[in-house]
């Protein structure tokens, strides 16, 4: 879920990572798609400044 995403993040940056990077896996073939599952989770995940 986004949130466990989050919290997992979160818990790096508390061990100390200052530039958590996230590693999105492929989960389709059709490269559109798989843009277009990229963005949304990212937005997803995004947090507002």
């Amino acid at each position: 879920s986004p949130q466990a995403c989050l919290d997992q993040i979160e818990a790096y940056v508390r061990a100390g990572v200052t530039v958590p990077v996230l590693n999105l896996m492929p989960t389709v073939t059709d490269v559109k798609e798989l843009g277009e599952r990229n963005v949304a989770a990212m937005r997803e995940l995004a947090r507002p400044s």
